[in-house]
């Protein structure tokens, strides 16, 4: 999705969720690289994630 069709009332908390996945994957990595997660692993996380979230 484009930045400019992002909702201005999602632009905040849609950026506290990428930084703080960025983070935590950049502190995983740090830590012990042989054990991060991967792009793909990441994606099925977010999405089992999402699903979860769309009931409640």
């Amino acid at each position: 999705m484009p930045e400019a069709e992002v909702a201005e009332a999602d632009v905040r908390g849609l950026g506290s969720v990428q930084l703080a996945l960025m983070s935590g994957v950049m502190i995983q990595w740090l830590t012990d690289p042989d054990r991060a997660p991967d792009a793909a692993e990441i994606a099925a996380g977010l999405r089992a994630l999402a699903g979860r979230l769309e009931g409640a």
